[in-house]
């Protein structure tokens, strides 16, 4: 066990409470000294007031223990940037297909491929991976059936919308 590790971990439940030391220790009967000793690694608290600890912050107590959150549960600013990329990506894909939508290609849902595009006997899709987009096409009904499309160049998602739409143009042009 890593009585600092330990100590920065309680004190960054409680700032994430946004409260104070003295409102801790007020809530759990000790001194102001008490919760200080416990965010420098300096004491530990006792084995009930551990328990009261997890309870109070919705952690589990084996993660108060090893002074850090399970590779399970992700903190806020992670979920935030998780969400934000998530965000980002469907964004791509909307400014594909809008482009799809523009140029006159209609849209199809297609098991097990789910939404293609079709333009002139042709079938596109775009699809978003994790470090990656790419653009997809097949001149085969069968084969966009059954989700064997030709990649395109994949491409970043530091892209500019403008560079998605002339990538789409020079796909479907």
């Amino acid at each position: 066990m890593n009585q600092e590790k330990i100590g920065k971990f309680l004190k960054e439940l409680r700032k994430q409470k946004g409260l104070t030391q003295e409102q801790i220790a007020k809530k759990f009967h000790v001194s102001n000294r008490t919760i200080s000793r416990w965010e420098n690694g300096n004491n530990m608290p006792d084995l009930d007031i551990l328990i009261e600890l997890s309870d109070y912050y919705e952690v589990d107590l084996r993660e108060i223990l090893n002074g850090e959150r399970k590779s399970g549960n992700m903190n806020k600013e992670m979920k935030e940037t998780v969400l934000r990329a998530a965000d980002y990506k469907a964004d791509i894909k909307a400014v594909a297909e809008n482009r799809f939508r523009e140029l006159g290609a209609k849209q199809l849902e297609l098991y097990p491929s789910g939404i293609c595009w079709t333009m002139n006997g042709e079938f596109f899709k775009v699809s978003v991976l994790t470090d990656f987009w790419v653009l997809e096409w097949t001149d085969n009904h069968s084969n966009a059936s059954n989700c064997c499309f030709e990649d395109i160049d994949p491409m970043p998602y530091d892209i500019s919308e403008q560079e998605i739409i002339w990538q789409v143009d020079k796909l479907l042009l």
